[in-house]
């Protein structure tokens, strides 16, 4: 609606075109396990809200900040928002993602292994395969939110150094997440590999 809504915004064209891409790929991207469990999770597990030990040796995680956002959601939500986030070496300022493989393998690894060693239950086949398409699906949602945002210019900050207006940062952040989803569809399957699910 929000396209249809800013016709005569400046930066209309370029939205209007990233939001059809976005669009027609949602319509064909396969959808989440609406099955799936819901647990109590952080829902914003950027590395900025985890709190590291400060000792010699290996960074050992202690403790989660920001817990505004905690609700039950399926861990493809939260693995997925995870991922886009850690495994993205480029940031979320940047239009050309970097997608790191060896960083979803050890996150991923790290995870499972703390998983079942506090107790988790094993994950079944349409939950694991759900992780494989959560970062998918998160960043696709981004892009969108960024993209509407470029466009109606009241919700995401910006910095005034780099952009000259709110909607251009946001419309450079929609392009960095549209950047990030085609990696990860690109890594699809050297991620299924990993997470051991058919790609």
């Amino acid at each position: 609606t929000a396209v249809a809504e800013s016709v005569d915004h400046r930066l209309f064209s370029a939205v209007a075109r990233l939001a059809d891409e976005i669009l027609e790929t949602a319509e064909t991207l396969p959808a989440l396990d609406s099955a799936a469990p819901t647990r109590v999770a952080h829902g914003d597990l950027k590395i900025n809200n985890l709190l590291f030990a400060d000792e010699p040796g290996p960074n050992r995680p202690l403790a989660l900040i920001d817990l505004d956002t905690v609700a039950p959601m399926t861990l493809a939500y939260e693995l997925g928002d995870a991922w886009r986030s850690w495994c993205n070496r480029a940031g979320e300022d940047e239009v050309e993602a970097r997608l790191d493989l060896e960083l979803f393998a050890a996150s991923w690894q790290g995870w499972s292994q703390g998983w079942s060693q506090g107790g988790g239950q094993e994950l079944g086949p349409e939950e694991r395969q759900s992780l494989l398409l959560g970062p998918e699906w998160i960043s696709l949602e981004l892009a969108a939110r960024f993209a509407a945002d470029a466009l109606r210019e009241g919700y995401f900050g910006w910095n005034a150094r780099r952009f000259p207006g709110r909607g251009e940062h946001n419309l450079h952040r929609a392009r960095g997440q549209w950047s990030l989803h085609r990696a990860l569809v690109a890594g699809r399957s050297r991620r299924a590999s990993l997470l051991q699910v058919e790609g």
